[in-house]
């Protein structure tokens, strides 16, 4: 390979090209610069719609080596948004034997819930032919069939998933309505993300296996979980991720105001099954910061953290 050419995991993970959607000067995501990145260099708001939320953006190269990463992106993708995915893109996350997806053709994946309530989708970079993608799709239930051409791509339908083909090794798959929502964005014809779910989600580290932003997420919550505290009123946003070395799970509860932070950390301290040796709190300017430490004997204990936080403080949705 010349050196001067993209490797095949950069092309993987690279954002829609010029002749793949006939965009000009625009790409959705940055280019890696060499063989050994993890994938695309972070994230630009161009990937995905407006009113994204939750926001989840996961490394798949890395993610199969991490049972933290792992345990909170089954988490994530156990929420309500996400009901419509696909069996074998959440399968990825869970019991391998459960998808028909390689994981190692696949580079770099969004998922996205809708902020008009039309479910949620995923944008996924991988090296799939079209009868890929639906195996993909048509794990879910139902035959997949071709169901209309949108913006001269061709969409795959079952009774209750999409899937469409962005370019040569870039895919939509999730409801008809935010599929369509994705291509319009990668068109450049609608409003990709911003604001604070952008903002917040910018906050966390590039070369993290899993990054996360939502102001709401739609968690099955036991009613006797919600605190009774009124400091939780002031958390707007919470955000996160999963460092690349894997050491636990970093996770911000983003306040309204500077003043706030000390009384809903400790609301947080004080709830039951947040706080623990395995946890820690603490606050810092407009956040409150909850750190999750692995467990050995169990993966899914960083996840179900963020479960418990989100359904404590309210952003269940």
């Amino acid at each position: 390979m010349s050196s001067n050419q993209p490797s095949r995991r950069t092309v993987l993970t690279a954002g829609v090209g010029a002749i793949g959607l006939g965009i000009v000067g625009v790409s959705a995501i940055e280019f890696a610069t060499d063989d050994d990145s993890p994938g695309a260099e972070g994230f630009t708001a161009k990937t995905v719609p407006a009113g994204s939320d939750p926001l989840v953006l996961v490394d798949a190269d890395e993610i199969a080596s991490s049972d933290t990463a792992n345990g909170v992106t089954r988490t994530l993708l156990g929420a309500g948004q996400f009901d419509d995915l696909p069996d074998a893109l959440v399968g990825m996350f869970g019991d391998e034997s459960q998808s028909v997806i390689d994981p190692e053709a696949v580079g770099k994946m969004a998922f996205v819930g809708s902020e008009t309530g039309d479910g949620g989708g995923a944008v996924v970079w991988a090296d799939w032919t079209d009868d890929e993608l639906l195996e993909v799709l048509e794990s879910g239930g139902g035959n997949a069939t071709p169901s209309e051409s949108y913006r001269d791509r061709m969409m795959y339908g079952t009774d209750d998933a999409s899937a469409a083909v962005l370019g040569d090794t870039e895919f939509a798959l999730g409801t008809p309505e935010v599929v369509r929502t994705i291509a319009d964005v990668w068109h450049g014809d609608a409003d990709p993300v911003g604001g604070t779910t952008l903002d917040s989600f910018e906050r966390t580290p590039s070369e993290a296996t899993v990054r996360f932003s939502f102001e709401e997420i739609q968690f099955s919550c036991d009613d006797t979980t919600a605190s009774d505290s009124d400091a939780y009123d002031a958390v707007t946003q919470v955000y996160g991720w999963v460092p690349a070395s894997d050491d636990g799970i970093r996770l911000r509860l983003r306040v309204e105001s500077n003043d706030a932070t000390d009384e809903v950390a400790a609301a947080v301290r004080s709830d039951p099954g947040v706080d623990g040796d395995a946890v820690t709190v603490g606050h810092d300017a407009d956040f409150v910061t909850v750190e999750y430490s692995p467990d050995d004997e169990n993966s899914d204990f960083a996840g179900d953290g963020i479960e418990t936080t989100v359904c404590a403080i309210g952003r269940s949705g």
